[in-house]
């Protein structure tokens, strides 16, 4: 039987989401990493207990050893609610910083906007 997935930090699992989304599309430019950078800095009660760079070195580990998409979902699933909403500006704002949106991120944020939606409406 399969190891379970060790459950993400709300850091890395926003950590996690930014990074797919500056990556989704195959490439990065300078100015998408800056605006990674300085999107994961505004979530600053993240940053308490772990570096963005802690949380990006673990987030790279994962997905190294379990895959981009498998990473995605735990992170989707691990993202506390109060910051479903501003993560899901931020990737916007991630996806729109090179002036075009990707299928693949128009994809990312689709997912995001139904699984968030659809976490607020079975926890009510």
């Amino acid at each position: 039987m399969p190891a379970q997935p060790t459950p993400l930090s709300p850091g890395q699992a926003v950590a996690a989401i930014a990074s797919h989304a500056v990556f989704g599309d195959g490439s990065v430019t300078s100015e998408e990493q800056e605006t990674l950078e300085d999107c994961l800095g505004d979530f600053r009660e993240l940053w308490a207990h772990e570096t963005l760079e802690e949380a990006l070195d673990a987030v790279s580990q994962l997905i190294r050893a379990q895959g981009s998409d498998a990473v995605l979902e735990q992170a989707i699933a691990a993202v506390p609610d109060h910051l479903q909403g501003p993560l899901l500006e931020t990737v916007r704002e991630l996806v729109e910083v090179d002036g075009r949106a990707s299928d693949e991120e128009d994809d990312l944020l689709a997912m995001l906007s139904s699984s968030f939606v659809t976490t607020r409406k079975a926890k009510r």
